[in-house]
Parts: structure tokens; sequence; C-alpha cells
């Protein structure tokens, strides 16, 4: 039986993964801005562990190995930023379910790209996650915000996938807090030049909703998720991870009164049952690196 407190940690670290896009639908600045104060507080939070833990220390690695988690940090970056779009344009349901989507492009892009064969199971997941995201659809408009937001929260998919498999192909072997870190600090070295000068546009209250979105949401809830995976297995840990817009929408009921329709929680239900049904037809890997591990969330 798996300790209390390793269950504890996975579901703090998924509930804080769907707090992401609470934060986001209350921040009034630039996006770009937004994920560059989210990189830069994950960073520094990181380290500070990296620090103070012995467990955690840093390691040497080589310019080659720091160009490449450079490279996944501004997938990342892209990722967070078509995120947040979305839960601008389309609010926190639509944008957290059709994040869910991006199983569906790493299929596709595993057999576009590196030629892997789409299996019975597969071919299930991706008609599922697209009858999901037809169901929560509000209308077939470009002229419609929502539906502008559920594109965009496509697109976070479609970078997200893009995260995973360039790190399934370039593996690094450092610990994952200390790759983790690296990607955060090319995210705030590629957007510094474009989301420095918007950094004084918000109001102070709003700065602490930004510290709890880079330290909390993003290098806790990831600490937390390396945590939990010493008595969690893997794809069990995972699976507790899909359950992050879950999270969000609840939290968005209980808080902004955002009450989902029943066409909408019908397509959630199916998108969630296609995420399940991959993670289960995926085998069991080990975890090399932070991001590979598909546990950075929205």
């Amino acid at each position: 039986m798996t300790p209390l407190r390793y269950q504890l940690a996975l579901q703090t670290c998924a509930i804080l993964y769907g707090a992401t896009a609470i934060i986001g639908h209350q921040l009034s600045g630039s996006v770009v801005t937004t994920v560059l104060v989210r990189g830069l507080f994950a960073f520094l939070t990181l380290s500070l562990v990296l620090l103070i833990s012995r467990k955690h220390a840093l390691k040497p690695v080589s310019a080659a190995n720091v160009a490449k988690l450079m490279v996944s940090g501004i997938l990342l970056a892209v990722h967070w930023l078509c995120f947040f779009v979305s839960v601008n344009k389309g609010g926190i349901a639509i944008s957290t379910l059709s994040f869910a989507s991006f199983p569906a492009f790493v299929l596709l892009f595993d057999t576009l790209f590196f030629k892997e064969r789409l299996t019975t199971t597969d071919v299930l997941v991706i008609a599922l996650i697209a009858l999901g995201l037809l169901l929560v659809t509000p209308a077939f408009s470009l002229s419609h915000d929502t539906t502008v937001g559920l594109l965009w929260g496509m697109a976070s998919g479609m970078a997200y996938s893009l995260v995973v498999l360039y790190n399934r192909h370039n593996q690094t072997q450092l610990g994952a807090v200390q790759a983790s870190w690296i990607q955060f600090l090319g995210i705030s070295i590629a957007l510094l030049p474009f989301g420095a000068a918007n950094l004084g546009s918000y109001a102070i209250n709003e700065w602490w909703l930004l510290a709890f979105l880079g330290v909390a949401c993003t290098a806790l809830a990831f600490t937390l998720f390396v945590y939990s995976l010493q008595g969690v297995p893997a794809k069990t840990a995972s699976v507790v991870i899909a359950l992050e817009p879950v999270y969000a929408i609840i939290m968005a009921w209980f808080f902004f009164a955002q009450v989902p329709t029943s066409k909408m929680v019908l397509g959630g239900l199916v998108i969630l049952a296609a995420v399940m049904l991959s993670l289960r037809s995926v085998p069991p890997k080990p975890l090399t690196n932070p991001v590979k591990a598909d546990s950075v969330g929205g």
C-alpha cells in the first residue's frame, strides 16, 4: 500500500496544476510577461532548492545538454503562452479540456516524424479526443471567443506534445530538479527581451498571484511530483496528474461560479477517458527528465 504522504503530495501537485488556469484567469498583464515572471519565480525557487538540498546538488553538465534543455524550456514557454491565451479567450474549462488533447498530438507526431505505427488503441484515443473536442465546442465560428479559446488550447496541447517528444529523443541523464532548473532559466532568458517592458503593468495584488503561480503552481508542484514518484508508480502518477482539468473546473465553479454545461461535462469525460486510455497503453519508462515525465501542467 502506498504511504499516505506520497498520495497527498501527488494530489496536491494535481490541484496546484489545476490552479494555474484559475490564476491566469485573474491576471491582467501581457501573456508574455506572465510566462516570463512564472519562469523567473520557478527558476529562483529551484535555485534555492538546489542550494540547500544535498539530495538535489548540482552536477557537471555539458554545453550540449544545457542547449538541449534550453530548447526544451523554450518549447515549454510556447505551451504556457498558448495556454494562457486560451484561458483569456475561452475560460477555464475550455482551456484545460482543450489542452488535455495533447496525447492525440503525441501519437500523430510520433507517426509523422518517427514513423511509429498507430495501434488500434491509438486510433481510438485520437477519435475519442476529437469527439470530446466537438462536444465542448460551443460554436463552429471564429467570431465566438470560446471557440478561439479552444483552438488556442489545442495549440497549447500541440506545443506540449512537442515538449514530450523532444525530451523523449534528447535525454540528458541529469537529475529532474537540475534539468527543470535549466529549462526555467531558458524560459526566462528567451522571454526577457519581450516581456520585461510590461513588468510594471501588474497591480500589487497581482504580484502575489504571480509569485504563487511560479513558486507553488510550478516549482513546488513539480517538486511534489518528483517526491511522489518515490512511492507511487509513474503511470499511476500520470493518471492522477491527468485530473488537472477536473480540479480546475471545480475551482472555477467554486470561485467564479463558472458552471459547465452538460454538453461540456460530457465532452470533458470523453477527453479524460481518452487520456486515461493513452496512459494505460504506454509501457512504464524510467524518469530521467522532468518534462519528459509529462509532469508540467498548464
